[in-house]
């Protein structure tokens, strides 16, 4: 899809194309982490190939947060489908709110994702590096050390 959708001038003039090239970009990037989801895990956290360190579980952490953005693009295809199918919208009214299909995915995902690095929350949850404790028993926070 991401090739297809790049390489034709005719594709990436459909609003409804533009929108499948967001979530086949979001999942592309997810799934490049996921499979390499050991690399990414600090050593200390005794995962099976775990070689990375906090800045890398801080990365995929990142990436995977950021993910949501794929979940909302899909509910973006699904809400222009809605309103070409049952409202009879045309191609140039949808345009005319296409911005709001990208601008909400990506502001929070991105949003999302930025507010937990920024709060320190990726650290190794299970089977992959996202937003958990730490240390790993933690249950409250304001019990300091």
């Amino acid at each position: 899809i991401i090739s297809q959708v790049s390489r034709s001038q005719f594709n990436r003039t459909k609003p409804q194309q533009r929108i499948m090239l967001g979530i086949s970009v979001i999942d592309f990037q997810t799934s490049i982490v996921w499979i390499f989801t050991s690399f990414f895990m600090p050593s200390e956290s005794e995962a099976l190939l775990a070689t990375g360190n906090q800045k890398t579980c801080d990365a995929q952490g990142f990436v995977v947060q950021f993910s949501v953005a794929g979940v909302l693009y899909m509910c973006s295809l699904q809400f222009q489908y809605l309103l070409v199918i049952k409202y009879g919208w045309g191609e140039r009214r949808i345009r005319n709110v296409e911005k709001w299909f990208h601008a909400v995915p990506i502001l929070f995902g991105g949003g999302t994702a930025i507010a937990a690095l920024v709060l320190e929350q990726y650290n190794a949850a299970n089977w992959d590096c996202w937003i958990a404790p730490s240390p790993p028993n933690c249950t409250s926070s304001y019990e300091g050390e």
